[in-house]
């Protein structure tokens, strides 16, 4: 597929060596980079191969092949040329306008030949920023917006997950996609995208609960973010609870998706235009 046929603006990157193309499971994937790299890219950066979990038809989401993440705080140059080192030719940024000029992605200069960005503001972008500045009142209120947010995310996020899902139809090549944590607007996508794969219900929850180990830096990253624009520990009631994971904000979007058609993966086939046997296709094997 060719880079015009993507909505959203594609820049051209360097080729690199592909390295990896190993089909092994989820967990054993991150064993072996918890072993190699000391302490996993799950922990410092949200990273991780959506391969490895079955569908119920017997087959397996292929590894090796897509990948999610954050938008990479400062990793270092061993962690660089490891992430070089996978191939990826295609990265989607699903950060805000204003999200990607305030804070530029190293998946920009590591993937190897196009990068998709999401041209436009969006409350998921600019949600954080928004509570803030209205002043939350508790951890509670935080949470039931956060819990709302969920439920119109993946409407903002169409454009996105269409251009995301056609080219990962239609092509073998390897993929990434982000935002600025990797766990909201990333989890929502990579729950949808494995659930039209036809992976149960409970493995994507508990693949979308591996972020929860990401935690640590994410508040670090937060604290980036709002300093010297809010005071951080009078706001965070406010955005502390916005780092964490839960369960209940996926099965939110999911219950949203599935009032209006029905199930997943018929809104990725109706709402998306996707064509779910090539999109199966490609990904598992």
């Amino acid at each position: 597929m060719h880079s015009d046929s993507l909505a959203g603006s594609v820049t051209s990157r360097p080729n690199w060596i592909i390295r990896y193309s190993t089909i092994i499971p989820l967990q054993l994937v991150i064993a072996v980079m918890d072993t190699v790299l000391g302490d996993s890219l799950i922990d410092r950066y949200n990273f991780r191969d959506i391969g490895g979990l079955k569908a119920k038809d017997g087959r397996s989401v292929i590894t090796g092949r897509v990948f999610r993440s954050s938008d990479l705080c400062c990793p270092d140059e061993n962690d660089k040329e490891y992430f070089r080192g996978l191939g990826i030719k295609r990265s989607f940024d699903f950060r805000s306008s204003t999200e990607q000029h305030a804070r530029v992605s190293l998946w920009l200069e590591l993937s190897d030949s196009e990068c998709w960005c999401f041209e436009g503001e969006s409350s998921s972008g600019n949600f954080l920023q928004t509570l803030v500045g209205e002043g939350g009142s508790s951890d509670i209120d935080s949470r039931e917006a956060i819990m709302n947010a969920y439920r119109r995310i993946y409407v903002e996020l169409k454009p996105c997950m269409q251009a995301l899902f056609h080219s990962l139809a239609l092509s073998e090549t390897k993929h990434v996609y982000y935002c600025t944590f990797g766990k909201d607007r990333t989890g929502i996508v990579t729950a949808i995208l494995l659930s039209a794969l036809g992976v149960s219900d409970e493995d994507v929850f508990e693949e979308y609960l591996l972020s929860k180990r990401f935690y640590g830096v994410s508040v670090q990253i937060m604290k980036s973010v709002l300093s010297g624009r809010y005071d951080l520990e009078e706001s965070r009631h406010i955005w502390q609870p916005m780092m964490v994971v839960e369960r209940r904000f996926i099965e939110a979007t999911f219950d949203c998706i599935r009032s209006e058609f029905g199930s997943v993966p018929n809104y990725v086939r109706v709402e998306l235009g996707v064509d779910l046997f090539s999109l199966r296709k490609q990904l598992l094997f």
